[in-house]
């Protein structure tokens, strides 16, 4: 099986905007991030005991959201639109 991140890697040698949008969507149905909502600020979060079985392209992906981006744990929603 073939995910479109690993599609895009292979294809494109980078995963275009459109496929890194479907990555984390399919992450958060997959329970690997979640949506949280502190003191009115909404968030993306990872779940670190769920991400053994990722694809390298997957934990890219999740390396750029939540660690660059964000702070390790988690990713404002208004942080990303600034950055957008």
């Amino acid at each position: 099986y073939i995910n479109p991140t690993n599609l895009s890697k292979l294809l494109y040698n980078k995963i275009l905007p459109e496929v890194f949008t479907s990555c984390i969507i399919n992450l958060i149905n997959n329970k690997v991030l979640y949506l949280k909502n502190e003191d009115g600020v909404d968030y993306i979060c990872i779940n670190r005991n769920n991400e053994l079985k990722l694809s390298s392209s997957q934990k890219y992906a999740i390396k750029l959201l939540i660690d660059y981006v964000g702070d390790g744990e988690k990713v404002s929603l208004d942080n990303l639109r600034n950055r957008a």
